[in-house]
C-alpha cells in the first residue's frame, strides 16, 4: 500500500510539472518511469514518446522505450474492464504475434540510445538481451561484453541473464 501511495504522489507531481511546462522532456521521461513502475504501460509509452519527440537525442528515453517495447514482447497483455468497473490484466493470445515486431522495435530503440550515447552500458545490456531472445546470439554476446567493459559491475547481472536464456 505504501508503494502505491508513493507512485500516486510521484504521478501527481509529474502531472503538475507537465501542466506548467509540457515541453519538459525530462519530466515526460520521469513520468514515464513512474507509470512503467505502476504497469501503466500505454501511458508510459506516450510519456516516453513525448520525451523523444521533444528531444530526439534523449538516450535514456530511447532506452526506456526499448524496455517498454521489450516488456510488450515478453508479456503480451490486454486490459479488461470487469462488471464492477475494475481493471484486470490478462495475457492476450492475439498479441503473441506482435512479439516479434515489439522485439524489433525494442532493438531499434536500444540502437538509437547507443548511437546517441556510445558508452551507454545499460543500453548494450538490454540490446544484448533482446538479441539473444531473437536468436542473434553472437551479436548479443558481444553487446554483453561491451556492457561489462563499460560498467564492470553489470557482470553478475549479465551472467544471470545469460543463464536464463541459454
Amino acid at each position: 500500500m505504501e508503494m502505491n501511495t508513493k507512485y500516486l504522489t510521484e504521478e501527481r507531481k509529474y502531472r503538475e510539472i507537465l501542466n506548467l511546462n509540457p515541453f519538459n522532456a525530462d519530466a515526460h521521461y520521469n513520468f514515464g518511469n513512474v507509470l512503467f513502475a505502476e504497469e501503466k504501460f500505454e501511458e508510459a509509452e506516450k510519456a516516453y514518446a513525448e520525451a523523444i519527440r521533444i528531444n530526439p537525442k534523449f538516450a535514456d528515453a530511447h532506452n526506456a522505450m526499448g524496455k517498454l517495447l521489450q516488456t510488450y514482447a515478453e508479456k503480451p497483455r490486454v486490459k479488461y474492464l470487469t462488471e464492477w468497473n475494475s481493471e484486470i490484466i490478462l495475457p492476450d493470445p492475439k498479441k503473441f504475434s506482435e512479439a516479434e515486431k515489439n522485439f524489433a522495435e525494442a532493438e531499434s530503440e536500444y540502437r538509437k540510445a547507443i548511437s546517441i550515447e556510445e558508452n551507454f552500458a545499460e543500453a548494450y545490456e538490454m540490446l544484448g538481451a533482446v538479441l539473444l531472445k531473437t536468436k542473434k546470439t553472437g551479436e548479443g554476446l558481444r553487446c554483453f561484453d561491451r556492457a561489462v567493459f563499460l560498467k564492470p559491475e553489470l557482470r553478475e547481472e549479465i551472467e544471470e541473464i545469460k543463464r536464463g536464456m541459454m
